[in-house]
């Protein structure tokens, strides 16, 4: 995944989370997660999460819960706004992602548009943190998008 900015080229591969799975990631209603379950992945320094999870509540919250519980069962530590009963506001979110090693969109309808989405993702960037996309495929699910619906002519 390449993420550009004004202040920022740089190259995640998606590759960095190939160790945590033990089959494709799209497969989440699998009860097979992680090649080593329950083996707690070590923080880097200066850090409180592994994985923010930026999604749509509307439309991917299911999602981003099965994603944050296969994160988990892997052993990395996963924020999402959904364990923020009542607490949650744009600060919050700033410092989970400041907290977080990796911000992980869940590309899904309309994400893009959402004004959190969007600030989260700026915050990311502004940030420099690795970004890594997860894209729904199943276009039965009202979350479904094609993926060339992201992407915008120079």
């Amino acid at each position: 995944v390449r993420v550009e900015s004004s202040r920022l080229s740089e190259v995640t591969e998606v590759a960095a989370f190939v160790p945590f799975f033990a089959h494709d990631v799209g497969a989440l209603d699998s009860d097979t997660v992680c090649a080593a379950p329950n083996v707690r992945m070590p923080l880097p320094q200066g850090y409180t999460f592994h994985v923010f999870i930026s999604h749509y509540q509307a439309n991917a919250a299911d999602m981003a819960q099965r994603v944050k519980e296969h994160l988990e069962a892997c052993g990395l530590r996963v924020w999402l706004d959904q364990n923020y009963f009542g607490n949650l506001n744009e600060e919050a979110m700033r410092r989970g992602i400041a907290q977080s090693k990796v911000f992980l969109l869940l590309l899904t309808k309309d994400a893009l548009a959402r004004d959190a989405v969007k600030m989260e993702l700026a915050h990311a960037l502004a940030l420099q943190k690795p970004i890594q996309l997860v894209h729904e495929t199943q276009p039965n699910l009202k979350s479904f998008c094609p993926f060339g619906e992201f992407i915008t002519p120079d």
